[in-house]
């Protein structure tokens, strides 16, 4: 076993002597392209380490992270699909030491995507139990009360974001991120006004576990959250405590109608 000393003195030379090599390939592309990023770790490190892991910087200051696959101790790599567009993309490296905390290298690479005029053709994959999607947006819908920021979990992939500050809150951000979602909308009023052109909004009775629910505010940008299938409902709604919880969904603002979360995923 290496002592901890050991362990937090090489851990704190990390950005010296870390990546023998990283990169991209292709270092520039398309949106859907498949990217390759490859890591090459200096010798010097591996025997005080255990896993690396990409960090991808989103233009909304949101990060994900993925852990990469060892081809041997010190060569690494991810391969991914990009689906939204960026003049430029940045990227980190994490080094996850033996007590499991990932020390994430303060240097940044970046990669570029062109356009948008590759289909994409995985963006959502193909789940067979109705209930699927609606457990996970729960679950992580659930996991964030009270909080003004952290990450949701979707197919093992961590989503972070911040969802209020002592001036503003994200509510559409907080629910597209429970569905493992990319930014698309810029409120909760458009995102309503999308799922209602598609005939897919509902009243008729309480919204289901995991449904998008939606309400009209005194604000251009409306309200929306998460349903919990027994008339609860949470939301980035508070400027203190970020994620609230609420008994009874129909006394928030002018209820409007719900998504259920299947029709959320595909029609997002």
């Amino acid at each position: 076993m290496f002592s901890l000393k050991r362990v937090v003195a090489v851990l704190l030379s990390v950005q010296a002597i870390l990546f023998a090599s990283v990169s991209v390939f292709p270092n520039q592309g398309n949106v859907g392209d498949e990217f390759s990023f490859k890591v090459d770790l200096d010798k010097k490190l591996s025997s005080e380490y255990s896993d690396i892991y990409l960090r991808i910087f989103e233009d909304n200051n949101e990060t994900y992270d993925y852990k990469m696959s060892s081809e041997n101790r010190l060569n690494y790599n991810y391969k991914m699909a990009i689906h939204q567009i960026g003049e430029k993309r940045l990227f980190t490296i994490g080094i996850e030491d033996h007590h499991g905390q990932v020390h994430w290298s303060s240097q940044k690479w970046t990669y570029r995507v062109i356009d948008n005029s590759v289909p994409i053709t995985d963006k959502k994959p193909i789940q067979k139990k109705d209930t699927y999607y609606a457990s996970q947006a729960y679950e992580n819908a659930r996991a964030s009360l009270k909080r003004k920021s952290g990450y949701t979990l979707w197919n093992g992939i961590k989503r972070h974001g911040r969802w209020a500050t002592s001036r503003m809150t994200y509510c559409a951000r907080f629910v597209r991120m429970c569905f493992g979602e990319p930014g698309k909308y810029d409120s909760a009023k458009e995102m309503f006004n999308h799922f209602k052109q598609l005939h897919v909004i509902k009243k008729d009775t309480i919204p289901p576990k995991g449904a998008v629910v939606f309400y009209s505010t005194s604000s251009k940008h409306g309200h929306t959250g998460i349903a919990d299938g027994l008339g609860g409902l949470y939301s980035a709604s508070s400027y203190v405590k970020g994620v609230k919880y609420d008994k009874n969904f129909n006394k928030k603002a002018l209820y409007l109608g719900y998504v259920d979360a299947n029709n959320f995923k595909k029609y997002h």
